[in-house]
């Protein structure tokens, strides 16, 4: 009779295994698990503002990066999704960032030049977006 507890303890293991592994499915199709957070990358350029109206078209935001493991998480993402690193809308706008270039530059965007800055830009400017939402 000791083999029952045993089998009760691998069958708790393999239903707690499964369990956490479904938790990943909470995200929609199509969107990618990072840090408890759902992404989704968005190909198709669009204005800042148009991006973040997208996103809240699917209960979403443009991206917000909490720490530096999630940015390369979002990274990794894009250019799973479209093979290369190019500059992308997230969630950010400060109209009184230091090099506010002709007071027209309000917007936030990754990947910018060879290094992969943030950079702020013309809103105005058509690009990618990457999209979050709480699972």
């Amino acid at each position: 009779m000791k083999m029952c507890p045993v089998c009760v303890f691998v069958c708790a293991v393999i239903t707690l295994t499964h369990a956490a592994v479904d938790r990943s499915s909470d995200c929609p199709g199509g969107w990618t698990l990072l840090n408890g957070r759902c992404f989704l990358y968005v190909p198709g350029p669009m204005t800042w503002a148009k991006a973040e109206r997208n996103c809240l078209s699917m209960r979403a935001n443009l991206a917000s990066v909490h720490s530096i493991t999630e940015y390369h998480g979002i990274q990794h993402l894009m250019v799973t999704a479209s093979h290369v690193n190019q500059e992308t809308w997230i969630g950010g706008t400060d109209a009184q960032e230091p090099n506010n270039f002709r007071r027209n530059q309000h917007c936030l965007q990754i990947n910018h030049s060879g290094s992969k800055c943030w950079d702020d830009i013309a809103c105005s400017k058509s690009r990618p977006s990457v999209c979050v939402k709480k699972m």
